[in-house]
């Protein structure tokens, strides 16, 4: 008898704890799984500034055929059906990326920046376990410069719309 009470009183708790969690929860970090295949670790952040917006930090690095890449940039979401805990988001990313190589005597560096609307959609278990994807269509202007070990110099600048999409695996607490 004891040992139903036990698992009773546990059961309670554990429940109550959720639906407590559940009013608290104020920062989602998740990762990307897919560009795990690259491989490039990319982390964001999402901090609850009111029950429908949030922002937050996007960080990436790894290397994509060999070549370092890193990104950091910010993204904010506007929850338009729902709520920062489950939820349509329509937002904005900002992003600067670099990338540096060194093959055969050529040093290689480009930089590029992207901003533009994300659509998506997030949900957050109770127990805090986060999924989400989203995309959009981002305007990117680029700049490549390249050198070679005997003074030997080029350059290259580029822009336009690249499409983007995610899908986020994490944790909100």
């Amino acid at each position: 008898m004891r040992g139903i009470y036990r698992s009773t009183l546990v059961a309670l708790l554990f429940v109550a704890h959720t639906l407590a969690a559940q009013e608290h929860q104020r920062v989602s970090i998740v990762l990307s799984p897919l560009e795990l295949i690259n491989p490039v670790v990319r982390l964001v952040g999402e901090f609850k500034v009111a029950r429908t917006h949030g922002i937050g930090p996007d960080v990436a690095v790894g290397a994509i055929d060999q070549v370092f890449v890193f990104a950091i940039g910010a993204q904010y979401a506007w929850y338009m059906i729902g709520d920062f805990d489950h939820g349509m988001q329509l937002g904005a990313s900002l992003r600067y990326s670099q990338s540096n190589d060194e093959e055969n005597g050529i040093t290689s560096v480009g930089r590029g920046i992207a901003l533009g609307p994300i659509i998506g959609y997030k949900y957050v278990a109770p127990f805090g376990l986060t999924i989400g994807l989203n995309g959009g269509l981002l305007f990117m202007s680029l700049n490549a410069n390249a050198q070679d070990t005997f003074g030997g110099k080029a350059s290259a600048t580029g822009s336009g719309l690249v499409p983007t999409a995610a899908l986020w695996l994490g944790w909100t607490i």
